[in-house]
């Protein structure tokens, strides 16, 4: 819905959170079931202003109802994250690499674990407050990442081509 926020750019980051908000309220109002989802990326929960992050939980808390759901990371040590951003419990489903305790571990999944899992992607996944699975979390290559962001900010056509009309092959960039 919105171009990529400049994350140096406070007053563009909370404008960004803000219209995702509105969408909410909208989607709300509209009782509209049925609409794609939408993802808004938080690179780093500590980067944001205390503002922004009153509008990134109100997202969290609100937002999965209405096919709004928000992917957040950060690399802060757990106790600066708990502290800088309260709202963590709402995020149902987390992606843990390993913790440096296991005091961090249960703070992050609710249970022990992670303190113990190796470097290299080695992780543990908790889906919606389950009991978190062992998993691999692959790093993306920089070359891909841009190559997939430019995927993602392509669009499908809106109406399918009539029986007579061609269909163009998209593009492979």
């Amino acid at each position: 819905l919105l171009e990529v926020a400049d994350p140096g750019d406070q007053e563009s980051v909370r404008h960004a959170l803000d219209s995702v908000k509105v969408e909410i309220d909208r989607r709300r109002q509209a009782g509209s079931a049925g609409e794609a989802d939408l993802v808004v990326v938080v690179r780093e929960l500590g980067d944001l202003d205390p503002e922004a992050l009153l509008t990134a939980a109100a997202i969290a808390a609100t937002g999965p109802l209405h096919g709004v759901r928000l992917l957040a990371a950060s690399e802060l040590p757990v106790a600066e994250l708990l502290r800088t951003c309260p709202f963590i419990d709402q995020l149902g489903t987390r992606l843990v690499l390993q913790t440096a305790t296991e005091e961090d571990s249960v703070a992050l999944l609710g249970m022990p674990g992670a303190e113990r899992l190796g470097a290299g992607g080695d992780s543990l996944l908790r889906l919606e407050g389950r009991v978190p699975f062992h998993g691999w979390a692959h790093r993306v290559s920089a070359d891909n990442l841009a190559r997939l962001v430019h995927m993602m900010g392509t669009r499908a056509q809106a109406a399918p081509a009539g029986p007579d009309e061609p269909v163009d092959a998209p593009s492979d960039e």
